[in-house]
C-alpha cells in the first residue's frame, strides 16, 4: 500500500509540474490537508503571451477527488495554448468531466485570462468563492462573483459560456482561491 501511495503521489506531482508555468507576475501557495485532494491549479501561456489560470475544487476528498480532476489538465493546457476563450475552455472542461465523473461529483472552477497588452482579465467562474481584485495597496477594488454552476453539473446544451471582462491597472493584483481559504482555521479554530 505504501509503495502504491508513493507511485500515485509521483504521478500527481509530475502532472502538477507539467501544467504549471513560471511567470514573473504569478505567485501561488498550495497547502493541502492531504497529499490527495480535489484542489487544482493550472497555468498556461496563450499564443499572444496572455496568461491563463484555472483553479478549482472537485467535490469530495482524497484520491477519488484528485483523480476526478485529472481530465481537465490536458484540456485546459491544450486550449489555452491555442488562445481560446475562457468560456470555450470551461465548456470543454465541462464536457470532459461529464463523460467520466459520476452524477454526485462536480468541479467548482474559475478560469481567468490575463492580457498584459490591454491590462484586462477575462473570467468564467462556476461555484467558486469570489475572486478579488486588489489595488496593490491592500484595498479591495472588486469582488468577482461566480455566475455559473460548477462544471459537470449541466449538459452541453444547458452550459453557459458567458464571461466577464475586467480592466486592471499596473500594480493591481487578482486573488483566486478555493473554499479551503474560507474554511481554514488557526490553532484556536477561528478564522
Amino acid at each position: 500500500t505504501e509503495n502504491e501511495h508513493c507511485i500515485v503521489e509521483n504521478i500527481f506531482n509530475n502532472q502538477f509540474k507539467c501544467h504549471m508555468i513560471q511567470a514573473e507576475n504569478l505567485k501561488y501557495h498550495l497547502s493541502p490537508m492531504s497529499v490527495f485532494n480535489g484542489d487544482v491549479l493550472l497555468t498556461a501561456k496563450g499564443p499572444s503571451g496572455n496568461l491563463y489560470i484555472a483553479i478549482g475544487d472537485v467535490t469530495g476528498h482524497g484520491l477519488s477527488a484528485a483523480v476526478g480532476a485529472m481530465p481537465v489538465y490536458s484540456t485546459f493546457r491544450t486550449m489555452a495554448q491555442k488562445g481560446l476563450t475562457v468560456g470555450t475552455i470551461a465548456a470543454e472542461m465541462n464536457n470532459a468531466l461529464r463523460s467520466i465523473l459520476p452524477d454526485n461529483m462536480m468541479f467548482a472552477a474559475a478560469i481567468m485570462e490575463y492580457s498584459p497588452s490591454d491590462l484586462s482579465l477575462t473570467v468564467w467562474s462556476g461555484g467558486m468563492p469570489p475572486m478579488i481584485i486588489e489595488d496593490g495597496k491592500g484595498n479591495i477594488r472588486t469582488h468577482i462573483h461566480s455566475l455559473h454552476a460548477p462544471l459537470a453539473m449541466l449538459e452541453n446544451y444547458e452550459f453557459n459560456q458567458d464571461i466577464e471582462i475586467f480592466s486592471v491597472s499596473a500594480g493591481e493584483r487578482a486573488y483566486l482561491f478555493t473554499d479551503g481559504v474560507e474554511e481554514s482555521r488557526n490553532s484556536d479554530f477561528t478564522m
